[in-house]
């Protein structure tokens, strides 16, 4: 008798799992075929565009604050906020620019200010005056400009940008391939009635819903409680209903691998106890594709370089679309990503985000942001294995002055193989970087041991045909210190010249030669 109820319980539970999965097909098909017929009804191909309050246009650039756990106030050395980016349909748009430096809020010196009074007096007023600074044809110019506030009409849509792994930095290219998971999402509340009527069409019930989650929960349930909605999920190429959907798409990229790319579009419907209803549409992306940016590889081996990935709404103008609440692409950098690209470091444990204005062949301008951080060459490999075996081997060359003028032979024999050492070092150097237009650190010093490891070769051959005396012993005592000092101060400068002020150069070989 038990062994039938277990089967019968067995039963029931895949039939009910079974008829649950069917019915919510059900209810997706019939949502879908509800947009499809009121589309033009309601001119759902338009953007879902929403009032908001009257603001002046533009926010401040902000840094992440890991020990409050929070956004705050980016302040440059001399305690000035920059401008973040400004809102189309607001006066900021045409009046301000992106890294416009506030000097002046209503009279009041920013930099005497904290980020407390500094929104305090933000919102004190519908209107500001604010003094500038602004490069202009490479001058810092004072501009003085005065910001109503203003409402306008957007489409707010919220990107979330991941790397998954590192499939390749290929420096000689200067691009770089990931494996990375995109999603954006924006609320529609015009679906919210067409999703509505698909739940009621196939007999549930809010109320009775409602009802089961006080039983359920009891004493927690609340107003802020979930009761219940529907997900609907299509592939995103096979969506053919003439509804607006944002598209944003990388504007630098390089390749798309379309093979192993996925793409879907989730609707999603939910209700809570007292009665709030949103719809929201996320479109989920997943897939490999390469990237490309200019690498400066002046300071290489001890070079770093910032990687960086660019998306915008290509398909709405930035009058209708915005991406906002960017806060969400603060992309973690985690030791599992780091752990990928064993030949690099990345020392940030978050991406870094900046406003970013796309323009297409025709000039319209679409609102984007740019998630970029810093990667660092990990240059013991070079240090240990390439820059000190030449050092040891430029050594061994100058040691050809303690042996005796008369030997002649012994002397070219070591500094010449030496020579040839070094040239082979150059070819394995020449396989990782591309063939530059300038002259990299590692470069320079491998000419600069050419030159030196030269030195003892043509010396040699120029004491063997001199009457060794005092003099000529006394050249070589000194050449046999001076010159390995020398080859060591210009190795120094060398790497001095190459990072000081280079903004590609390693943090930490900055902190020596900065």
């Amino acid at each position: 008798m038990n062994k039938f109820i277990s089967i019968f319980f067995i039963f029931y539970l895949i039939s009910f799992a079974a008829l649950s999965e069917t019915n919510e097909k059900g209810i997706c098909e019939y949502f879908f075929s509800i947009l499809d017929n009121e589309s033009e009804n309601n001119n759902l191909y338009w953007s879902p565009e929403y009032e908001f309050e009257p603001v002046y246009g533009f926010t401040l650039k902000q840094d992440y604050n890991f020990e409050k756990d929070d956004w705050s106030i980016y302040r440059n050395e001399d305690n000035f906020p920059h401008v973040f980016k400004t809102t189309y349909g607001t006066n900021a748009y045409e009046q301000l620019k992106k890294n416009d430096i506030l000097i002046k809020y209503n009279d009041v010196n920013v930099d005497e200010v904290d980020n407390d009074k500094l929104w305090e007096i933000w919102g004190s007023s519908d209107t500001i005056n604010l003094t500038i600074q602004r490069e202009i044809n490479n001058k810092n110019e004072i501009l003085t400009i005065s910001l109503d506030k203003k409402s306008y009409f957007k489409t707010e849509v919220v990107p979330i940008f991941r790397i998954l792994s590192f499939d390749k930095i290929d420096v000689k290219n200067s691009d770089y391939t990931i494996l990375y998971d995109f999603e954006y999402y924006w609320y529609d509340d015009r679906l919210i009635e067409f999703a509505k009527d698909s739940y009621e069409f196939f007999g549930y019930d809010f109320e009775e819903q409602i009802e089961l989650q006080k039983e359920k929960l009891g004493n927690e349930f609340n107003d802020d409680t979930w009761i219940d909605g529907i997900q609907c999920i299509e592939d995103y190429e096979n969506f053919d209903i003439n509804l607006c959907l944002a598209n944003l798409e990388f504007t630098n990229l390089v390749k798309d691998d379309l093979e192993n790319k996925r793409k879907k579009i989730i609707f999603d419907y939910n209700i809570w106890a007292d009665g709030y209803e949103e719809l929201t549409v996320t479109v989920q992306e997943k897939g490999i594709a390469k990237f490309h940016t200019e690498f400066n590889l002046k300071a290489f081996p001890f070079d770093s370089h910032n990687l960086e990935f660019e998306y915008a709404d290509v398909q709405d103008s930035v009058s209708s679309v915005m991406l906002t609440d960017i806060s969400t692409s603060l992309m973690p950098l985690t030791d599992n990503l780091k752990r990928k690209i064993p030949e690099w470091n990345i020392p940030a444990k978050y991406s870094n985000l900046e406003a970013y204005t796309y323009f297409d062949k025709y000039d319209y301008e679409y609102d984007g942001v740019s998630t970029n951080f810093i990667i660092e060459r990990n240059s013991s490999y070079y240090i240990y294995k390439v820059i000190a075996p030449i050092i040891l081997i430029l050594l061994v060359c100058w040691s050809v002055f303690w042996l005796r003028s008369d030997q002649i032979e012994s002397r070219l024999t070591v500094s010449i193989v030496c020579l040839l050492t070094l040239i082979a070092y150059n070819f394995i150097v020449d396989e990782n970087i591309p063939k530059l237009s300038y002259l990299t650190a590692l470069d320079q010093i491998i000419l600069s041991s050419y030159f030196f490891a030269s030195i003892p070769t043509v010396l040699s051959i120029y004491f063997s045909t001199q009457k060794e005396g005092s003099t000529i012993l006394n050249y070589q005592k000194q050449i046999r210190l001076l010159g390995p000092l020398l080859y060591l101060l210009i190795i120094l400068l060398i790497m001095y010249s190459n990072i000081n002020g280079n903004p590609s150069a390693l943090g930490a070989m900055k902190n020596v030669f900065g």
